[in-house]
């Protein structure tokens, strides 16, 4: 098992492992976020480029003009 005691550059820019729960939570969270966030702005732009124009704002959600 020679392959698997030899580290990868991979390994080297892999982040240290979380020490303890509450580390490997966070590291989990913000992998879920940047994940999520990827796949969002994927979709938006596959939205976008069908043609639909975007949405408008809420109504109420701007200042009414006087």
């Amino acid at each position: 098992m020679r392959g698997m005691t030899e580290e990868t550059p991979e390994d080297k820019d892999a982040p240290a492992p979380p020490e303890n729960d509450d580390d490997r939570r966070a590291a989990a969270a913000a992998a879920n976020r940047k994940r999520a966030l990827e796949d969002w702005e994927a979709k938006k732009k596959r939205w976008r480029s069908t043609g639909i124009p975007p949405a408008l704002p809420a109504a109420g959600s701007t200042k009414p003009k006087k």
